[in-house]
């Protein structure tokens, strides 16, 4: 999204940095505001290097939280070194420190110390609209594609000899090791052995399978080609079933050469399966169930157990009516789990209930669907300030569907219940049985769903508990 101006502010001040950015855009300045804008997959980095490198003026909200917040002194130095504009926009009586200082001490400082906000916020409007305009007619003439080809041919006319023999060598070496693996698997292709189907099945579910929007190097977000180095740590394991029982409908099925094991799973499975539905006005009853799953089982074969990789620290188990997760990132990712005995529908009615109960950062939760292996929508809530967004991810690109909404339907702290109704290219969202938005969108036809939530920040941790699950279809 094009935008004129970035937004500074320590977490602690997101009450008034909020109003500051609605107050711009309400004046036509298109703001760049953390975490609302950091577009799903990118790492938080190298997000604000771009946004602040896009932006004509840059606002710091600052107080005693900003002052001390080495973000936002990275932030305010990424801009110094850029040259855009900055307005210290101080909302607390403190006086910056050595390190702040040393960049903002000597600009024009805006306060903002007694009330009304409002007052200071539009003369902080007014004058962003006239750094806008100084910086509209002082800004060069951008280069056209045109005249960067040459500079570019030139460029690569430099590579050394050298350089480019080891590439080639380094391709013929791939080429060769293809070769020999595509050997073995041929050797080996009439008896797959149960441990290769197994690996196969854990690689698919492992650390809550993760699919991101862009990925600039192999370093930069985890996706499902970074299972050699997953394979050593220790994964998700369902819970094992001799047969898939999730859509069971009567304790009578027969189970050729069954123990009394296998006899008691699916017994449980049923049981499950009858005392799990959702008692809701708006569920379309005569829909038959397809999964349902109130988390004091696993007949569902959700990943649970514990990982620790390169990406992400999480612990999963289900008990007591609880589907648990603890997590860490170490990296801005989205991560999905879809329960081994899913089934792809196209029509659907899905719901989801749910918890986030502890960690730090901004982390939203919610599900997806119509997921195909690769593609799928995402819905998710930010219960703390009540707001939901529906996000598609296609051919690895993210596109908005639904930018992030405001609704008093999500009640914060507390659990929330997220339905789904699709029809076709139809959509319709309800939180907590209250219908809240409709859209359009044909890019998928149809898919599995599962449980997804989306960390921004390395370092940020989540605990979530999700009480219920339940996909019906016509």
């Amino acid at each position: 999204m094009a935008h004129d101006l970035f937004i500074s502010y320590s977490a602690k001040d997101k009450v008034i940095a909020d109003p500051v950015c609605a107050t711009l855009e309400g004046m036509k300045i298109r703001c760049w505001i953390a975490p609302r804008d950091v577009p799903p997959g990118q790492t938080w980095a190298s997000a604000l290097v771009e946004a602040i490198g896009a932006s004509r003026v840059f606002v710091l909200v600052f107080s005693d939280g900003s002052n001390n917040s080495p973000q936002v002194f990275r932030e305010v130095g990424e801009a110094v070194e850029k040259g855009i504009p900055i307005i210290p926009f101080r909302i607390e009586d403190v006086q910056p420190s050595k390190e702040m200082g040393y960049y903002i001490k000597a600009l024009h400082w805006l306060d903002a110390l007694t009330p009304p906000l409002e007052k200071h916020l539009q003369k902080l409007g007014d004058t962003v609209q006239a750094l806008l305009v100084t910086a509209r007619e002082e800004r060069p003439p951008a280069e056209t594609p045109e005249a960067k080809v040459p500079e570019a041919i030139a460029r690569t006319k430099t590579i050394p000899r050298a350089a480019l023999l080891g590439a080639g060598l380094l391709v013929l070496l791939v080429m060769l090791s293809t070769v020999a693996i595509v050997w073995q698997v041929m050797q080996s292709k009439g008896t797959p052995s149960q441990d290769s189907h197994a690996t196969e099945t854990r690689i698919a579910a492992i650390a809550f399978a993760t699919q991101t929007a862009s990925i600039s190097t192999a370093t930069d977000i985890p996706t499902q080609t970074s299972t050699p180095a997953l394979k050593e740590t220790p994964t998700f394991s369902p819970t094992q079933a001799t047969v898939a029982v999730a859509t069971a409908t009567s304790t009578s099925i027969p189970t050729p050469n069954g123990t009394a094991t296998q006899v008691a799973f699916i017994q449980l499975a049923t049981a499950t399966m009858q005392a799990c539905l959702h008692q809701s006005p708006i569920a379309p009853l005569s829909w038959p169930v397809v999964l349902c799953d109130t988390f004091f089982t696993n007949p569902n074969g959700w990943a649970t157990g514990s990982n620790d990789n390169s990406f992400v620290t999480v612990n999963g188990y289900i008990a007591n009516g609880k589907y648990h997760w603890d997590w860490k990132s170490k990296v801005n990712i989205v991560s999905h789990e879809i329960p081994r005995f899913a089934k792809s529908v196209s029509d659907f009615y899905l719901t989801l209930e749910g918890q986030r109960v502890g960690g730090e950062g901004e982390v939203p939760y919610g599900v997806v669907f119509r997921y195909d292996g690769t593609n799928y929508y995402f819905l998710k809530i930010e219960a703390e300030n009540q707001a939901f967004s529906v996000e598609l991810l296609y051919q690895g690109q993210w596109k908005i569907l639904t930018d992030w909404t405001r609704t008093s339907a999500i009640r914060p702290n507390l659990p929330n219940r997220l339905t789904i109704r699709a029809e076709g290219s139809h959509f319709i969202l309800y939180i907590n049985d209250e219908q809240v938005h409709a859209w359009d969108d044909s890019t998928l036809s149809k898919g599995t769903a599962g449980i997804a939530i989306h960390i921004f920040n390395p370092g940020d941790t989540a605990v979530f508990d999700f009480t219920h699950f339940e996909l019906r279809a016509p």
